[in-house]
């Protein structure tokens, strides 16, 4: 395995994306999960157990992927449950979405994209959807 900056940050972007599925399914019961103990008794096959995990977020017809999730991370302490702190927006930013929302309402696009970029060097990630602008921190 070769450790890279890139591996890193999709490490990262991985272990937020979990934090936020923890918070989204509302469900923080603890059971056991003799399927990920069984990996984890394997050698300790934690690129078995991480995929394993993949897998049970990507299954939507799961009613316990919280309890599931949260077993996993008493043994890879991964700290899931952990609440990511809330940063705010400067005015600046504040000022630039609204700038950029009334650009994407007339339709020009150039000026939707310059104020894309200078969101994005302040910090911000833009992502564009039929219900409009979401932003969220990088």
């Amino acid at each position: 395995m070769d450790l890279t900056w890139a591996a890193i940050e999709a490490a990262d972007a991985l272990l937020k994306r979990w934090r936020k599925k923890i918070k989204a399914w509302k469900q923080h019961d603890v059971a056991p999960d003799l399927e990920f103990l069984a990996i984890i008794d394997n050698d300790l096959d934690t690129p078995r157990a991480i995929q394993y995990l993949r897998n049970i977020e990507k299954n939507e017809d799961l009613h316990d992927q919280a309890s599931r999730f949260l077993f996993a991370d008493k043994i890879l302490g991964l700290d899931l449950d952990r609440v990511e702190p809330e940063k705010a927006l400067t005015r600046e930013q504040e000022e630039l979405l609204k700038l950029r929302i009334s650009a994407r309402n007339e339709k020009r696009w150039a000026e939707s994209d310059a104020l894309r970029i200078k969101l994005e060097l302040t910090g911000l990630e833009i992502k564009d959807s039929a219900e409009g602008q979401v932003w969220h921190w990088h």
